[in-house]
């Protein structure tokens, strides 16, 4: 992954931290929000023996997803934290 460069001609590092941050805070509240949502079995035995499986399977993948975004977030952010301006050339 790559990471944005801060220097004079671009986005502040303040301003691009707390996009970052804002964006980790959304997707935290977004997983809270899914865990939420963990399939119930009396929504899925009408369909079938492994509907259920089906459904939790699908719910963790959807977990796996948002939590992988997150970490990239994470990243940027903590790599933004620890970087100093580059000057032009």
């Amino acid at each position: 992954m790559i990471h944005p460069a801060i220097h004079s001609n671009g986005t502040s590092k303040d301003v691009l931290c707390r996009q970052l941050s804002d964006a980790t805070y959304a997707l935290r509240k977004a997983l809270i929000a899914m865990k939420n949502t963990q399939p119930n079995g009396r929504d899925y035995y009408t369909l079938g023996n492994y509907a259920i499986n089906v459904a939790g399977l699908d719910h963790q993948a959807r977990l796996k997803a948002v939590v992988g975004v997150l970490s990239e977030y994470e990243e940027m952010l903590d790599h933004l934290m620890n970087t100093t301006e580059k000057s032009r050339r």
